[in-house]
């Protein structure tokens, strides 16, 4: 659903004006995992939860993304 490429094509450019902003960075790694770059996409996420703590959004996306890349142990934890 969607079109995954213009969405990370305005993240990115999102990522330049705001590039600590938890919301910013938790859109780009919701776009990230829908293009299959779930590796990326969790990385995104810790910089996210690491900035913002209390970002809810970027924690329960981290999560689904560590489940979908079988990292499940980590998923609890996080």
């Amino acid at each position: 659903a969607g079109r995954p490429d213009s969405a990370h094509s305005i993240s990115s450019q999102a990522m330049t004006l705001a590039p600590q902003s938890p919301e910013v960075l938790t859109t780009m790694g919701v776009t990230l995992r829908r293009l299959g770059r779930v590796s990326d996409a969790i990385a995104v996420f810790r910089q996210a939860v690491a900035g913002s703590p209390d970002f809810g959004p970027a924690w329960s996306n981290l999560g689904a993304a560590l489940i979908s890349n079988g990292q499940f142990e980590e998923a609890i934890s996080a």
